[in-house]
């Protein structure tokens, strides 16, 4: 009785085996096995057994009609994976035109990219007015003291004296119409932050007062002599006669709206200014103005949808479609302003 009772009070002083152990390799009882909850994934099963499909894995996407990338607000699917025809975010303030969505940027093309109600109010914002003046230096002009500010000087071909008219298509592409140059009537590339100037070639025209690039990036020009619209190449001045003008001219200028493709003609001698369209082959919106010109220069601004133009000496805004025209600012010890373009700002 002695030695059993020992015993069994050392058996009940020990562990208690684990019953729902499981031998190891020995034999041995080990530690004992855990599962893992089962984990939602997107199968359209109830993976974790708590009533609910795909709980968690859900993206929302919106439709996207247009195919811009930006979806339509208010309608919207639910899904695991980017549905083809939809976006990530619903910012599409129009999504039946693939040119409008939210902050679009605004480019020139007559639409209100952005739906702010406005159009093309940021075309060229924040670019310089310039002028290539006959003095060899390129300037900024301050529209608002009228004070300019020396840019470049220009180099690369002789005789500055007879530029009278330039026009920008972008920060890389800019031309110059020079009287006189190398041979008479110089059709020339200018860097506008170097002053470099490169001969493109000579343009067959009796007299051209005014170029500008228009609809599809080409560039054109003024003929005075047969009273003409010529379109130019700008790889080797060639030049084909695109529409008469109707009117006889001597000294102009002549500008671009990008959003109607127009372009738009100040006639110092006849005191007006109208609208061409090169595509159309068509003119018209004839009305007068009242701006003291001297010499012409010419300009659009997208933003005002109005008309900047040099009288030689001072800068007037023009309304195209009335003819009212308000003075701005004289140009301070500056005469023979004869071209206007608006430029970016050098880097």
């Amino acid at each position: 009785m002695r030695y059993s009772l020992i015993l069994l009070i050392a058996l009940g002083c020990g562990r208690s085996p684990d019953l729902g152990a499981k031998p190891g390799p020995s034999g041995d009882i080990g530690t004992p096995t855990t599962t893992s909850p089962p984990i939602e994934s997107c199968d359209g099963l109830d993976n974790d057994g708590d009533g609910s499909i795909v709980e968690g894995l859900l993206n929302t996407y919106y439709i996207d009609a247009d195919g811009d990338g930006a979806g339509d607000p208010t309608l919207s699917v639910e899904a695991c994976e980017q549905p083809e025809g939809t976006a990530r975010a619903g910012d599409d303030c129009d999504d039946t035109d693939e040119l409008k969505w939210d902050n679009s940027p605004e480019g020139c093309d007559g639409v209100d990219n952005d739906c702010d109600g406005l159009v093309d109010e940021d075309h060229r914002v924040g670019w310089d007015l310039v002028t290539v003046h006959h003095d060899g230096t390129v300037y900024n002009l301050n529209m608002n003291t009228g004070v300019p500010s020396r840019r470049a000087l220009l180099f690369g071909v002789e005789n500055f004296d007879d530029i009278n008219s330039t026009d920008t298509l972008d920060a890389n592409v800019v031309m110059v119409h020079n009287l006189q140059g190398i041979l008479p009537n110089q059709i020339q590339r200018l860097d506008a932050c170097t002053g470099e100037l490169t001969s493109v070639g000579n343009v067959a025209v009796t007299n051209m007062p005014g170029i500008a690039f228009g609809p599809k990036q080409r560039l054109y020009g003024l003929d005075n002599g047969p009273d003409t619209l010529i379109e130019i190449d700008t790889t080797n001045a060639s030049s084909t006669t695109v529409m008469d003008l109707g009117a006889d001219l001597l000294r102009t200028g002549m500008a671009y709206d990008c959003s109607e493709e127009k372009l738009w003609v100040a006639d110092m001698e006849n005191s007006q200014v109208f609208w061409l369209d090169p595509i159309a082959q068509t003119s018209g919106g004839h009305v007068p103005i009242t701006v003291p010109f001297s010499s012409v220069g010419l300009e659009f601004d997208n933003t005002t949808r109005t008309l900047i133009a040099s009288t030689g000496s001072e800068l007037w805004r023009i309304d195209p479609l009335t003819g009212g025209s308000t003075f701005i600012v004289t140009l301070q010890g500056m005469e023979r302003v004869t071209d206007l373009a608006f430029f970016p700002p050098c880097p």
